[in-house]
């Protein structure tokens, strides 16, 4: 209480010695401005009155001073900053848990690693390389407004990783486990680069690394399956499956996913370069412990050489089920495409565009996770036909402007994918170990149909949208769908029909000689 009491004295010394202050000093003024005395008597103060006000004045200071400095009931002015302090830790509250979430998320993902078998492992690395390159479809437009450098950015990845088939193809075969762990580092680097910065340039850069990691882990993944699995083909078939669900999974989650942090990706982009370096260290470190639970099948004494790409492509079993991937895969991009802008014009509300979203993406996991069974009761080459029948027919069928008919057609073309995605690499598989001693460059040629497909179908479906209209464009891919399976469900020339034509022959001398 001493400051309070010094505090009246002086302003009891100053109303009693003083008029008023002079008008040429600062801090008089305001004083005598708060004790409302008239600044007109000025003039009329004596110089002993004078030194009396200031000597009071001077005593007012000191303790205004003192009581800056302290707070009331003699609390320190530090005290009275706790107050920012505190919500400057509630804000950073929301941040702590978010880090802390986090690293209790990537220990449970760590477990869930350590007891993963080697197909899920793959389907995992499917997994998060394509939801963090469908991942950034919905963030695009935060980097730039123009749709013709967001369109170079999304096709980057795609172009990338067709134009590495002639230089890396033909290396993959031996070098699967390598390629699978530097692709799933290179995914690394791409998130990294994506949580840095939102820069169209960083973006652009890392966008088209992206093209050389997902060229690597599917590449690599299902090549590597085909390589340990190699004495099991039904084992075989349900891992290619599990690996391919991996993958349509991820860009299923990526876009729905990245739509939550699209006022700031950091976050995201920052928690998914925990997962990816998580999961490249579990390849690092368990991919030799898995691949000896599998017994390979036996190589062949004499040696073998090296076959080509060129000689892949020429045998019908492998181009025919190629050529229906890509035209199955061109078909489906197309349509998705173009189908956002026609129901645009047609006024579709929120609801049915969101509807639209999960008919575009759902039934093309469900379908590829189906395909083991399926081909427990019907060949390759049947099912094959079937996928591509039902593409195309479902593009047929959009007659109209009812929401119907859409709704059709994006599910026959979803469906039909996932199909032939996953049918189309099992049929890959059976083929190289058959004919070509389990080469994984088949693999290369179905990833490049696949990305390829992703290029050339939205840019012939604009077109047609274009100058045409859009049933217009579904009725000239589905016409050429259900052309190419007309053609394709002929007589098989490769060597099971000649087996079988052989065997068919050998039958009939037996029961003669008997």
């Amino acid at each position: 209480m001493a400051h309070l009491r010094f505090t009246l004295l002086g302003l009891l010394l100053l109303s009693a010695y003083t008029g008023a202050a002079p008008c040429s000093s600062g801090d008089a003024s305001v004083v005598t401005s708060m004790m409302g005395v008239n600044a007109s008597k000025c003039l009329d103060v004596s110089v002993d009155s004078w030194h009396r006000r200031r000597t009071a004045m001077e005593l007012l200071q000191t303790d205004v001073i003192r009581v800056k400095r302290r707070g009331p009931s003699g609390t320190s002015a530090t005290q009275f900053r706790v107050a920012p302090a505190q919500a400057v830790q509630s804000q950073q509250a929301p941040e702590v848990l978010c880090v802390a979430g986090g690293i209790l998320f990537l220990l449970c993902f760590l477990l869930v690693l350590k007891c993963a078998s080697l197909d899920i492992l793959v389907g995992i690395a499917t997994f998060l390389d394509h939801f963090m390159t469908t991942g950034l479809w919905p963030l695009t437009p935060t980097v730039t407004p123009n749709y013709q450098l967001i369109a170079v950015l999304q096709g980057s990845k795609n172009v990338v990783a067709c134009l590495l088939v002639p230089f890396l193809g033909r290396l993959i075969d031996g070098r699967e486990a390598k390629s699978l762990r530097l692709g799933m580092l290179c995914a690394v680097l791409c998130s990294l680069g994506y949580a840095l910065k939102e820069s169209y340039a960083l973006w652009l850069a890392m966008r088209t690394l992206s093209g050389f990691s997902t060229a690597a882990i599917v590449w690599g993944g299902f090549a590597y399956l085909n390589r340990v699995y190699a004495s099991d083909a039904t084992a075989r078939v349900k891992a290619v499956s599990t690996a391919m669900a991996g993958l349509y999974a991820g860009m299923v989650a990526g876009p729905q996913v990245a739509g939550i942090f699209v006022d700031d990706s950091r976050l995201m982009f920052l928690l998914l370069t925990g997962v990816q370096m998580c999961t490249w260290l579990t390849l690092h470190f368990r991919l030799p412990e898995l691949s000896q639970l599998e017994e390979p099948m036996p190589k062949p004494t004499e040696q073998v050489e090296q076959v080509g790409m060129l000689e892949l492509i020429m045998d019908p079993g492998i181009r025919r089920p190629t050529v229906a991937l890509f035209l199955g895969i061109a078909a489906e991009a197309a349509v998705n495409a173009t189908a956002w802008e026609y129901m645009t014009s047609l006024g579709y509300d929120h609801v049915k565009q969101s509807l639209t979203w999960l008919m575009v993406t759902i039934p093309g996991v469900i379908s590829v996770n189906l395909v083991p069974a399926l081909r427990s009761v019907a060949d390759g080459k049947t099912l094959q036909t079937s996928a591509v029948l039902l593409s195309g027919g479902t593009a047929l069928v959009h007659f109209g402007s009812h929401y119907i008919f859409l709704a059709l057609t994006l599910l026959g073309t979803s469906f039909a994918s996932g199909l032939l995605n996953g049918n189309v690499a099992a049929m890959l598989a059976n083929r190289s170990q058959e004919k070509y001693d389990g080469t994984g460059q088949v693999f290369v040629l179905s990833s490049t149909a696949d990305q390829a497909a992703y290029v050339f179908g939205p840019c012939v479906g604009s077109s047609l949208c274009r100058y045409a209209s859009f049933p217009v464009m579904c009725h000239v891919i589905g016409a050429c769908l259900m052309l190419y399976a007309i053609l394709q469900s002929g007589p098989d020339d490769g060597p099971e029909a000649k087996a079988k034509t052989t065997t068919g022959h050998a039958q009939p001398e037996t029961s003669r000689s008997d």
